[in-house]
């Protein structure tokens, strides 16, 4: 069975929304839901990878990605917002499987 691009995106909303209210990130949900109906590969973006690799390297050498705030792409200063929501769930879920 092969899901169209509208019921993707219909389905990952489903799963992101499904997520509110409880102590499951959107992305915790969509991780581990998705795999379930489609090959998770199939929703690769090369921007997406690309934000990811850049948010990943400033990280690790200490840099900004630009001289001034201003000069920071709107994209990726959301793109920044939802990696660190989606960090901050992930360590929380870390802490509580050592401490249980």
């Amino acid at each position: 069975m092969r899901f169209t691009d509208e019921e993707i995106v219909h389905e990952v909303e489903r799963m992101a929304a499904e997520a509110r209210g409880t102590a499951f990130s959107a992305g915790a949900s969509i991780y581990h839901q998705l795999p379930l109906c489609i090959n998770p590969a199939r929703l690769r973006d090369a921007d997406a990878d690309r934000l990811l690799e850049d948010y990943r390297l400033c990280q690790a050498l200490g840099v900004p990605p630009a001289q001034t705030l201003d000069e920071v792409p709107a994209m990726y200063a959301d793109a920044v917002l939802v990696i660190r929501h989606e960090l901050g769930h992930i360590e929380r879920e870390l802490a509580r499987a050592k401490e249980g």
